[in-house]
C-alpha cells in the first residue's frame, strides 16, 4: 500500500538513525499540533515555514497535508535544507546560528518550529521569537515546542537521560526549579538542552505585543514536548506601561427607561467606545421587548454582517425590566465579527422583536488600519 507521504530518507538524517521506530509517527504528531492551531485561529495556510527543517521529518507531512501551499525550509544544516527543498518541492532558506543574520522578504501563514528552543539558552530565545513574529502574516500562526514537565518526569524516573551525565541532569533540574528555566551545554553534544516552565514560555510570548497565545498543550508533541501556538495580531496589544484604565464601565441598566410598546430596547456594551481594530472584534450587550427578541443584527456601513440570538444570562436587566423576562433572564448577546477592509466604518447594532419591529441599540466608529 502506497504511503500518502514521502518515505524517502536522506542518508544523512540523524533523526532517522536514532529513531526509526517512531520517525513517521513523530512527524504526523507535529502535523496534528499544527492543524489544531490552524483550527483555533481559523487559518487555511498558503505559505509555510519549517525551521528547523532537519531532513524532513515534519516537512514531508506538511507537503502531504498542504500540497498547494508554498513551503520554505530552513536550517543551519545546509544538507538538510537542500534535501528538503528537492524532495518536498520547497524553497531553501539557509539559517545561521544568529537568526538575525537571516534575511527573507517572505511572510508566512504558518511557522513550525519543532525542537529548536529545546536546545537554546534563554538569551537566544528572543531573536528567534522576534524573527518569527516579524515574518508571520497578520492572522498567521506560530507553533513551537519546548521541554517541560514531561521531560522532567522522564529524567527523574530514569526513562530518558538526554545524553546527560548525573551532574548535568542535576544542574538542568536545579535551574528549572529555582528560575523556571534550566539549561546545560554538554561537552559531548553539539547542542545544549533546555527545560522551560509554562510560566517562562508564556512570559516570552507576552513580551511580544504582536503575538497572542492561542494554545499551550503540555506534552502535546508525541507525548513529549510542550506545544505553544500563537497568532500574529493585526492590531498589537497595547504596551502595558502606557495603559490607563478608563473611568467608564460597560453599560448596565441602573435606572429604568420607559420601554416603548412598538419597538425593542437594549444596549451595545462592548466595545465601550469608538475603536481601532482589525481581524476579529468582539461585540456584546443586551436587548429586551414585551413580545420577546427574535435576533440582534450587526451592521457595518449599513450591511448586515452578523446575527446573534439572546444567549447570556442578565439578571440585572430582569431586575429593571421584569416585563422582558418571559420566564428567563436570558437578555444578553455576544458575537464576533471579521474586520478586513482598511478604512473608517460605521458599526451599528439593532434588536428585532418577534413581530419584526427593530430599533438601533448602539453605534460605534471602527477604524481598520491598513495592513
Amino acid at each position: 500500500m502506497t504511503s500518502p507521504y514521502s518515505t524517502v530518507i536522506s542518508p544523512n538524517d540523524h533523526m532517522w538513525e536514532t529513531g526509526q521506530p517512531w520517525y513517521f509517527e513523530v512527524g504526523l504528531s507535529a502535523l496534528e499540533c499544527i492543524r489544531r492551531a490552524l483550527k483555533t485561529a481559523d487559518v487555511t495556510p498558503t505559505s509555510i515555514l519549517d525551521l528547523p527543517c532537519g531532513h524532513g521529518r515534519v516537512c514531508r507531512m506538511l507537503r502531504m497535508a498542504f500540497p498547494d501551499a508554498h513551503l520554505t525550509v530552513s536550517d543551519v544544516d545546509r544538507d538538510g535544507v537542500d534535501f528538503c527543498a528537492q524532495e518536498f518541492q520547497a524553497d531553501p532558506l539557509y539559517s545561521r546560528e544568529d537568526v538575525r543574520e537571516v534575511h527573507t522578504s517572505r511572510s508566512f501563514d504558518v511557522i513550525w518550529c519543532g525542537s529548536l528552543l529545546t536546545h537554546l539558552d534563554r538569551d537566544r530565545w528572543a531573536p528567534f521569537l522576534d524573527f518569527f513574529a516579524e515574518h508571520l502574516r497578520p492572522g498567521g500562526v506560530l507553533v513551537f515546542t519546548t521541554h517541560g514537565r514531561r521531560s522532567i518526569q522522564w529524567l527523574v524516573e530514569g526513562l530518558c537521560g538526554y545524553g546527560l551525565n548525573r551532574e548535568e541532569q542535576r544542574r538542568l533540574l536545579e535551574g528549572y526549579v529555582t528560575q523556571g528555566f534550566g539549561f546545560v551545554a554538554p561537552s559531548n553534544q553539539a547542542f545544549g538542552l533546555s527545560l522551560s516552565s509554562t510560566a517562562f514560555v508564556c512570559a516570552q510570548v507576552e513580551r511580544r505585543r504582536s503575538l497572542g497565545l492561542i494554545g499551550l498543550h503540555e506534552a502535546g508533541w508525541y507525548d513529549h514536548q510542550d506545544v505553544s501556538a500563537c497568532v500574529k495580531l493585526v492590531v498589537p496589544y497595547l504596551d502595558a506601561a502606557s495603559c490607563t484604565i478608563p473611568d467608564e464601565v460597560p453599560a448596565s441598566p441602573t435606572s429604568r427607561v420607559a420601554p416603548r410598546p412598538d419597538r425593542p430596547l437594549g444596549n451595545l456594551d462592548e466595545p465601550l467606545r469608538d475603536v481601532a481594530a482589525a481581524g476579529r472584534l468582539r461585540l456584546s450587550g443586551w436587548a429586551g421587548d414585551y413580545r420577546g427578541i427574535r435576533e440582534v443584527r450587526v451592521r457595518l456601513n449599513g450591511e448586515v454582517v452578523a446575527v446573534a440570538a439572546l444567549n447570556g444570562e442578565r439578571p440585572d436587566v430582569s431586575a429593571i425590566y421584569p416585563e422582558f423576562c418571559h420566564g428567563t433572564d436570558r437578555h444578553g448577546w455576544r458575537i464576533r465579527i471579521e474586520l478586513t477592509s482598511p478604512g473608517i466604518h460605521r458599526l451599528s447594532v439593532e434588536a428585532v422583536n418577534i413581530d419584526g419591529a427593530s430599533a438601533e441599540i448602539g453605534t460605534r466608529v471602527v477604524t481598520v488600519p491598513g495592513v
